[in-house]
């Protein structure tokens, strides 16, 4: 039978993750973790894979990378916390709406 666009057949589900279905459904990746422990500890002129980006990283760093530097200060002491300052604070607003509980209210007052 032809193909009809406008055929009710086009209206029934079809199961896209069937096991027959070539073009739908996920394909299965490979255990990402165990690979990239494989490539990382994998040792190439006596070095591990992971010692030398660690190094190159280093490398870059020193010479001037702005990129580089930021990457291994972020990974050896963690991103600096930003503080967002709320300038649209309408403590009127907030009053009305906690009116029950006073602590709050004191609270937001101190601030």
């Amino acid at each position: 039978m032809p193909y009809n666009p406008k055929s009710l057949d086009n209206l029934k589900k079809r199961n896209v993750f069937a096991k027959n279905n070539k073009v739908g459904g996920r394909k299965k990746l490979p255990d990402i973790d165990k690979l990239l422990d494989d490539a990382l500890s994998e040792k190439v002129d006596g070095m591990s894979n992971a010692r030398a980006i660690v190094l190159k990283q280093i490398k870059l760093a020193r010479s001037g990378d702005q990129r580089a530097a930021e990457y291994i200060l972020d990974r050896a002491y963690g991103k600096p916390k930003q503080q967002i300052e709320n300038t649209n604070l309408n403590i009127d607003a907030l009053k009305a709406f906690f009116e029950d509980d006073q602590e709050i209210i004191g609270e937001v007052e101190k601030a």
